[in-house]
């Protein structure tokens, strides 16, 4: 695996930076609380992956001027996630909504269309995937949570 450094200059592209390289592999040592975004601050804004161990978080100054990482590829979160080429690839769509589309799509299934969250034939893209994926975990984050301590109370009552 590449090793990585990786500007996020917000806690929101830290989370999705993050999603992506645990989905691409790579690992932490604590993964939830990089998920979540809790090591992410101001002057703590980037993160280093190498795929053999935990990553970390430390701002860009450290990283640059440390030998240790003299061997890592420094991006940006954009340059990480492809936002630059996606936004191409974006407006390329919605330039191009064919007739066939205005007529099958709804105008919400046609704005979901435009922004990538779905494909032409309805379904989730990837990135629609992820957007879900994160409405889901915050409107059910309390049930989520209620659900894991009955697991947890479970796992203990059967030991």
């Amino acid at each position: 695996m590449e090793k990585l450094i990786i500007t996020c200059p917000s806690r929101e592209l830290n989370i999705k930076v993050t999603k992506k390289l645990v989905k691409d592999g790579y690992k932490y040592f604590n993964t939830s609380s990089f998920l979540e975004g809790r090591n992410w601050g101001e002057h703590n804004n980037s993160i280093s992956v190498s795929g053999i161990r935990g990553g970390g978080h430390c701002n860009l100054k450290y990283y640059q001027n440390n030998p240790l990482y003299v061997n890592y590829k420094f991006l940006t979160a954009d340059e990480y996630l492809g936002i630059k080429k996606l936004t191409i690839i974006k407006s390329t769509i919605m330039n191009k909504i064919t007739a066939k589309i205005k007529r099958i799509f709804n105008k919400d299934f046609q704005a979901q269309y435009k922004a990538g969250i779905i494909d032409d034939k309805g379904d989730l893209t990837s990135d629609g995937k992820i957007e879900l994926d994160e409405l889901i975990r915050t409107d059910y984050e309390e049930k989520l949570t209620i659900r894991a301590k009955e697991i947890i109370k479970e796992e203990k009552e059967n030991k």
